[in-house]
């Protein structure tokens, strides 16, 4: 079975968007079948050879969490505000992203995993510890339509004057603690639709934000400094962000999983 899953709450998941790629993938797989993310459940995805997916980063997250254990091939084509992801995997917009089904070129990706001490979530690119992740997490989806990624610019200007937080963290065999505005573990290329280092997928990197200087660095000059870890073990009370959807956990560890995804790029 090949399956079209798109969101229609992304910010420019349009009927009008949604009908143009159905057309387009229909020349592609003429017997494609198309739900909303919300019906998915309807769908015996063990009969799914084929997964194509519209939306966010967030609806990236949640159908790699929902199937990464079945054997799907799966393609990606972003309509949400920031599109890290696509961005990653150099989609421009949405004709690059089905330029790209079209070639049905696979390119295994690992996944990363982040273990609470109740469950294991996977993820693809960042994971966020302090108030800071709420720029992401609290964003309405009204003004996120309106002003696009800009929304999350808006709302970093105010989450400068932030309390910074106790954070106490753990990699390299080394303890640490530190007061800061935001702790970032990634290995993206793009965060919150702004370059912050050169390449995607490049190992495992924890980012640490004090002040704007930091902030100016890491976003503008692609500068801070920046520690690779093969794995990272923290412990707080404040917000978190994966994948820039809100999680609620307060002591995690990160690594690169063993379990990896089929996907167009």
């Amino acid at each position: 079975m090949n399956l079209y899953v798109y969101s229609v709450n992304s910010s420019h998941g349009k009927k009008k968007t949604i009908k143009y790629i159905e057309s387009k993938l229909r020349r592609i797989y003429p017997d494609i079948i198309s739900i909303s993310y919300d019906n998915i459940d309807t769908i015996d995805l063990q009969d799914v050879s084929v997964l194509i997916f519209s939306g966010g980063d967030g609806i990236f997250n949640r159908i790699v969490n929902d199937c990464y254990y079945y054997d799907i091939q799966f393609g990606y084509i972003p309509t949400g505000t920031a599109n890290d992801m696509g961005h990653n995997l150099g989609m421009k917009n949405v004709n690059t992203a089905i330029d790209i089904i079209r070639s049905k070129r696979i390119k295994k990706i690992k996944l990363l995993e982040c273990i609470t001490d109740t469950k294991t979530k996977y993820f693809l690119y960042a994971l966020s510890i302090g108030r800071m992740s709420n720029i992401s997490n609290n964003a309405k989806k009204e003004k996120k339509r309106l002003f696009g990624k800009f929304i999350y610019i808006l709302r970093g200007c105010l989450y400068l004057f932030s309390k910074k937080e106790l954070i106490k963290f753990n990699f390299g065999g080394n303890e640490y603690k530190d007061n800061v505005k935001c702790l970032i573990v990634t290995r993206s290329k793009y965060l919150g639709g702004m370059k912050i280092q050169k390449e995607y997928n490049d190992g495992l990197k924890v980012f640490l934000i004090h002040n704007i200087l930091d902030i100016i660095k890491m976003f503008i000059f692609n500068k801070l400094k920046s520690f690779r870890v093969e794995k990272f073990e923290g412990r707080f009370d404040t917000c978190v962000s994966i994948d820039g959807e809100p999680m609620y956990i307060n002591h995690c560890i990160i690594k690169e999983s063993k379990n990896e995804i089929k996907l167009f790029n």
